[in-house]
Order: structure tokens, then sequence, then C-alpha cells
């Protein structure tokens, strides 16, 4: 029989379902996210796993269920995980091994409830188990898996943070089981829930629900590391000239907007002259020199005739633009043109 199809489309209980009725026997791939392998004998779950070979030697090994000496007997005679139990160890101790790999490993691939699949004919775990498992039992403990895990995560948020044991406890004493002694002793000082599930050959549903149950029992507690602490960047403030030792010593507050120069700033600053009201007569320069002849004295009374009738013309310009009535001005200022007429024609002789 050749199968194939995503567990998007065919749910993954489904499969399992439908192999089973047909009795078949091979392995079922699961590709994705939720990776792993699901064996069967005839319709019945003998192994299912979502870790390699080497993990499953290793629990079983920490569990001291099996010794390194059988394992490496029926790797060459290819027998059954029956055939290398520790001397310690019982059939009943396997079977509990291999069912919770099986429920823990149909959960975990069952949990995205995606991924490509595909059943390969006849195909065979490395090692036999010699268990066999009904398909519904195991798809059944895989759903009540999921509502164990939800109450486990409240004490048990992350499977990588150590746990101790606390340093006093509420009552006078407390009694305990040989697993759970055998539990908080292989904590040795402190230690995580997937380290402890290593340690003693449990999967981490095993150890995370052992350890929430002593945290219940306030008999452990997480050990929260100190956050480290984050350097502050080194601030270096810009150099400012007279700049005051507390902010309650500064008059103005500072700018911080940048001050754009026009392009007059950049050159050299031209003297300003002074404003009108800043301007003062300058003191005329008394003539310690006589005229030396009469023709500099005529220059002189003629220039300041010709000052005088510039003036009087501009005050003339103003009134008739104010359009005053000419009065005696204007026949002063004609009688002051012919003297200054009479002057000139003075002067050229």
């Amino acid at each position: 029989m050749s199968l194939s199809g995503k567990l998007e489309i065919f749910p993954l209980e489904e499969v399992l379902r439908l192999l089973a009725r047909s009795h078949q026997s091979g392995c079922l791939r699961v590709e994705g996210q939720g990776a792993g392998r699901i064996y069967l004998e005839g319709g019945s779950m003998t192994y299912a796993a979502v870790e390699s070979d080497e993990a499953l030697r290793a629990h079983l090994l920490a569990g001291g269920v099996v010794t390194e000496a059988g394992l490496s007997a029926i790797d060459l005679s290819n027998g059954s995980l029956a055939e290398a139990l520790a001397p310690t160890a019982s059939t009943s101790a396997l079977g509990d091994v291999i069912r919770e790999q099986c429920v823990e490993s149909v959960y975990r691939i069952r949990r995205p409830q995606a991924g490509p699949f595909a059943f390969t004919l006849d195909a065979r775990p490395r090692w036999t188990t010699g268990q066999s498992y009904d398909i519904e039992m195991i798809v059944s403990e895989a759903d009540r898996r999921a509502v164990e895990w939800a109450d486990i995560e409240e004490a048990v948020s992350d499977l990588s943070t150590p746990w101790h044991m606390v340093p006093s406890i509420d009552e006078e004493s407390v009694k305990l089981s040989d697993t759970a002694w055998r539990f908080l002793a292989a904590l040795e000082g402190a230690s995580s829930v997937r380290e402890l599930s290593s340690r003693l050959g449990l999967t981490d549903f095993q150890a995370a629900r052992r350890m929430a149950e002593l945290s219940r029992a306030r008999l452990v507690e997480p050990i929260v590391s100190e956050e480290r602490l984050v350097e502050p960047v080194a601030y270096e403030p810009s150099v400012v000239a007279d700049e005051p030792a507390s902010w309650y010593e500064a008059d103005t507050p500072a700018t911080t907007e940048p001050v754009v120069e026009s392009p007059a700033a950049s050159q050299p600053e031209a003297t300003p002259e002074p404003s009108w009201w800043e301007q003062e007569p300058a003191p005329a320069a008394e003539s310690t020199q006589a005229p030396a002849a009469e023709g500099g004295f005529l220059e002189s009374v003629f220039s300041e005739l010709e000052s005088t009738e510039a003036a009087e013309e501009s005050e003339a310009t103003e009134a008739e633009e104010t359009e005053e009535p000419e009065g005696e001005g204007g026949f002063g200022l004609l009688r002051r043109r012919g003297l200054g007429a009479a002057f000139r024609e003075l002067a050229d002789s």
C-alpha cells in the first residue's frame, strides 16, 4: 500500500486509523515542523519517535533499562530490546519507556497539524521493541497530553531554565517518595528540565511534570538570572564657552538650532556710518589769513551769494509745490538774483 499526502488535508489520526483498519506494517514519516516517525506492525503501533535512534539509546541507558553490552549484541543479531534488558530491569519497565515515547511523539507530530507525509511498507525501526499498542489508545493519550502540557507550562514555562531546591521549607518535615528523592538528587545543585530528562532517561514531559509538582509543593524554585547590565553609551556634549555649571545658573535657555550664516556675514564688516542723530556738525575752521587781493574777496562774496541763491531757489520750488501765494519773498529773491549778476559782472571786469 502506497500512501502520501499532507496533514493539512488528511489529519494524522485519520491516516493512522486508515492504516490500522487495513492492518498495514511499515513506517509513516512526517516532514516539516512536526517531523517524526511512526512504526506499525499489523495495524498496531510498535514505536514512534521525533528524535534519532541515538536519543532512544541514551534514554534506555540513563534509565537503567538496558545495558551497553546488550545493545551492542542486538545490533549484530537484529534481536529485540527485551534481550538487552539490565539485570535489575523488567519487561514492564521497557514497555513504559516505549509507550511514553509513542504518546509524546504522536503529540508533537500532531501539534503543528502541517507537513507532508508518506507511508513506506515493511519499514522497521533499528531495534525491535517487542511492544504493541492500539492506535486509538495512543491518540486518546496524546489528546490528554495537550491539556496536561498547558497545566505544566503554568509552573514550568521554559525547559532550559535551571532549578534548585529551596533553602527552607514551611513545614517541619516533608515525606518524599523514592522517585521524588532521586529526582531531587539528580538536580546536583541546579539543573534545567531538559538536563534532567537526559540524566534520568525521561521524556521532557515526564521531567517537566515532576518539576511542576515539586514547584507547587514549594520544594524547588527556578533560578532567575540577573539581567546583564547594558553599558551606557558615553555621551560627550559639545563644548560651549562659559557654560554654566548647573541648569539653574543659566540665564537664558540654550539654543539647539544650528545658526546659519548669511553670505554677508562671511565678508569683513564695513564700519557702519553713524546715524543721523550721532552726527555732529563739524566746527567751521576759522581763517587766520586775510584775503591777499580784492579778487579773492569778490570770489568769496560771489560763492556766498551763489549758495544763498541756491537755497532760496529750493525754498521757492517747495513753495510752488505747496501752492503757497507768492509774497515779498519772491521779490526779494529777484533782487538778490540781480545783485548776484551785478557782482559777477564786476568780477569779470
